[in-house]
């Protein structure tokens, strides 16, 4: 009798261990399968590690308000509204503007009065432009990027001061983007333009990286 209740008792006991070891295993693969369903994400922007926000982070309106904003100051140029004009610039003292016409004429000038006062003589006073246009299409390729808070674009386009190629770069101030500079190089010089003169190569602000290009 003794030996029988004891195989019983050890039977017991052997089932217990075996059901403790089995609910013991669920619990491993249910917190397995909660782990997995949870994938961690970021809502922080990537940035190249200079304080320059990923292409992929910029909303493709912006290429869009830039394009409007260059063909207004082509019109606005054309129909002489030189007010008008004065509206699309920064209004800073790193404005600059450089226009080579004819046989490699350098026009140019820099701060916020430097250039609308360029501009006026070229449209107004300039006995050799005062009837020459901004022509051709609107800007065609845009880099654009977020550095130190501040959004920023260069575009390169196939529209100049008279006939030719034209490079800008555009700041976004106060919720609005702004012309700072100008490069516009007339057809008969493309050859010999072997530079940018805008460039931050060259200490001003136009930049071409790939890494920024919008489609």
């Amino acid at each position: 009798m003794k030996s029988r209740i004891s195989f019983l008792l050890i039977a017991l006991l052997a089932l217990g261990v075996m059901s403790l070891s089995v609910m013991g295993c669920g619990s491993d693969d249910e917190e397995e399968k909660d782990v997995g369903a949870t994938p961690t994400t970021s809502t922080k922007p990537a940035d190249d590690g200079g304080g320059q926000i990923a292409v992929s982070k910029i909303d493709p309106i912006e290429k869009e308000e830039i394009l409007a904003v260059w063909a207004n100051f082509m019109q606005f140029y054309n129909d002489k509204k030189l007010t008008d004009i004065k509206k699309l610039w920064n209004g800073k003292g790193s404005d600059y503007i450089f226009i080579n016409i004819s046989d490699k004429e350098r026009i140019e000038a820099t701060g916020a009065a430097g250039v609308q006062t360029q501009l006026k003589q070229l449209r107004t006073g300039h006995l050799v432009t005062i009837n020459d246009k901004w022509t051709g299409g609107n800007m065609t390729t845009f880099w654009i990027r977020s550095k130190g808070g501040q959004l920023q674009a260069s575009a390169h386009g196939p529209n100049a001061f008279r006939v030719g190629e034209t490079w800008a770069y555009f700041v976004k101030d106060r919720g609005t983007w702004k012309i700072s500079q100008v490069e516009s190089i007339e057809t008969r010089n493309l050859a010999s333009h072997v530079k940018i003169e805008i460039h931050e190569n060259q200490g001003r602000g136009f930049f071409d990286n790939d890494k920024y290009l919008i489609p």
